[in-house]
């Protein structure tokens, strides 16, 4: 794999939802990813993942961009249950 196919990977984390229905504008941001809109309810359940994630990269000692498509999704999907 060369240097321009490794950058390609994920390097951060973008959640939208347009499910709000009471006019506030919700934007979130960590160190890997940003969250945008949403009810209350979704924006705080999308925050959550992001941020048990983004504490599972920091307790591997590993960056976003460090995971493999599949070990993003794993770990994604063990997060989200």
């Amino acid at each position: 794999m060369t240097h321009k196919q490794q950058a390609a990977g994920v390097t951060r984390i973008v959640g939208l939802a347009e499910d709000a229905r009471d006019g506030h504008k919700r934007i979130s941001h960590g160190g890997c990813f940003s969250v945008w809109m949403g009810s209350e309810e979704t924006h705080e359940a999308m925050n959550a993942v992001c941020r048990e994630l983004e504490a599972r990269l920091v307790q591997s000692g590993k960056k976003l961009e460090d995971l493999t498509e599949s070990e993003f999704q794993a770990l994604a999907s063990e997060i989200n249950g």
